[in-house]
């Protein structure tokens, strides 16, 4: 039986789409600017730790997983 650990979990940033960066008003408006994400601050992934028995079954809850250290 394999033992449960803290894995960290690497996805892409939700709020930017994994970009590192937002528009700061609508894209149309000809003053637009990319400014950096606020939640992720410009690096484009998110991380968090979860309880896994191995990269498998975190691959299972986060498809769109980048890593699992």
């Amino acid at each position: 039986m394999e033992r449960v650990m803290k894995k960290n979990i690497v996805i892409p940033c939700q709020e930017c789409e994994g970009e590192g960066v937002l528009a700061d008003r609508h894209p149309n408006d000809p003053s637009c600017q990319s400014i950096e994400c606020h939640v992720c601050g410009g690096e484009g992934e998110e991380e968090f730790l979860a309880d896994y028995n191995n990269e498998q079954e975190a691959l299972e809850d986060y498809p769109e997983m980048l890593r699992c250290e």
